[in-house]
């Protein structure tokens, strides 16, 4: 019975508000999810689940919240566009080695920032983001050396121990590096120490014979704080009586390489190998 007297539809738990489009805060959700026939359609949402509220956040920090993929998905239309930029960085490549050119190699520009000086090459030391197009940078880069009367542009590279190197393993496949100075430090599994020799020479071979053109160098470090906990440090003698040994017997040995010039100048490390490399 309504308030005018005339007969009305029970509404049970739900009230008569409805017939107005509202509904008590804790009943309409209770309604959401049952699709009461009462409820106006306005108020029907599309999918019937239910979401568990989220506390809210204060400040900035409610504006930069980040939710997991799972709970917030991209849309499709983002998807598609993220696509399509890709094939884009192809043409970058291009763009990166003209800039390193004019402002480092031998081009022309009026913003090199050693003025006169003609850097001879690049080294690709890549330890962080995507391995893509450093194959087509190394090709761009390399194209400069075919040029009629300028000089050899040198790459080279200074990966991981680990073969092949996870960023740099498609572009040191081109066979354009000139040299590969790799880095047998702070990575345990194919430094030397005692104990671990084997894993060392496989690792060495691994590289000299995959890049049978590059000439192929050992990356060392010339002070026990050089490196994460001493990962890889091989003292003088050590390097001089069991390491060389064992890099020699490769066609394409190099050399070694020392991190850095500011711990080679604090343990003259260098002085005491140097006749013996």
């Amino acid at each position: 019975m309504g308030r005018d007297g005339e007969d009305r539809p029970d509404h049970g738990v739900l009230g008569p508000d409805l017939q107005r489009g509202v509904a008590p805060q804790g009943l309409r959700e209770q309604a959401l999810l049952h699709r009461h026939p009462l409820l106006p359609d306005q108020l029907r949402p599309r999918q019937v689940q239910a979401r568990p509220r989220r506390p809210p956040l204060e400040g900035r920090r409610a504006r930069r919240q980040v939710l997991p993929v799972e709970e917030n998905p991209r849309p499709a239309r983002h998807r598609r566009r993220h696509w399509k930029v890709l094939p884009r960085l192809q043409g970058r490549a291009k763009d990166v080695a003209n800039h390193l050119w004019d402002n480092y190699l031998g081009g022309k520009s009026h913003s090199r920032p050693f003025g006169d000086a003609v850097l001879d090459g690049i080294d690709f030391d890549i330890e962080l983001g995507s391995k893509a197009y450093y194959d087509d940078l190394a090709r761009d880069l390399k194209a400069y050396s075919n040029r009629k009367g300028e000089k050899k542009v040198l790459i080279t590279a200074a990966p991981q121990c680990p073969f092949p190197d996870k960023r740099l393993g498609e572009a040191l496949r081109t066979g354009l590096f000139d040299r590969v100075h790799v880095q047998f430090y702070n990575n345990p599994v194919c430094s030397y120490r005692a104990g671990n020799v084997a894993a060392f020479k496989a690792a060495w071979e691994d590289w000299t014979k995959g890049l049978p053109k590059s000439s192929v160098c050992l990356g060392l470090p010339a002070e026990r704080e050089a490196s994460n906990k001493g990962s890889g440090y091989v003292d003088p003698d050590t390097l001089v009586s069991k390491v060389l040994p064992i890099v020699h017997r490769s066609k394409n040995y190099g050399g070694i390489v020392l991190w850095s010039r500011y711990f080679d100048m604090k343990s003259g490390y260098s002085r005491h190998v140097k006749s013996a490399v």
